[in-house]
């Protein structure tokens, strides 16, 4: 039961990021965006924000199929070379875990408008990403938010 109530919340976003960060060629830069497109939601969505807090306060974080996604995008940067950073399974928490941080800062507090690029950039060098360069990955601009064709 809780696993579908979680899908229900989780499932239609996670599949629109997914398909609308495919082009991107760097792992990095889909990471970052759907980093930011999860904290954007957020800000304009703090029902959705608060049922992503509660789904992921005793399950895992933003829900399997989230952890899942997050997880494969950290191995593929990882493998690339783009991520250097020895555990995958590190990556995917640092990435999670802040976002979820970040998340639950944002309903409780007003944040900067450039609050979810920070906090993306922030994670990209805690995955060993140079400041400068982490900085200008979480500032492209991002693709535009759609679902897959049926």
């Amino acid at each position: 039961m809780r696993e579908a109530v979680t899908r229900e919340v989780t499932h239609d976003f996670l599949v629109a990021v997914t398909h609308s960060v495919s082009e991107m060629p760097d792992p990095r830069e889909r990471s970052t965006a759907a980093i930011r497109f999860y904290l954007r939601r957020a800000k304009s969505d703090p029902r959705w924000a608060w049922s992503m807090m509660n789904i992921s306060a005793s399950g895992q974080i933003f829900g399997a199929e989230t952890h899942r996604q997050a997880e494969q995008t950290v191995r593929e940067g990882v493998e690339s070379g783009a991520l250097p950073i020895n555990s995958v399974e590190l990556g995917r928490d640092l990435l999670l875990g802040s976002s979820l941080a970040a998340l639950g800062s944002m309903l409780r507090g007003d944040m900067p408008d450039d609050y979810p690029e920070a906090v993306a950039g922030h994670i990209l060098v805690s995955l060993g990403v140079p400041f400068e360069e982490a900085r200008a990955i979480a500032h492209l601009p991002l693709p535009e938010l759609k679902l897959p064709p049926q």
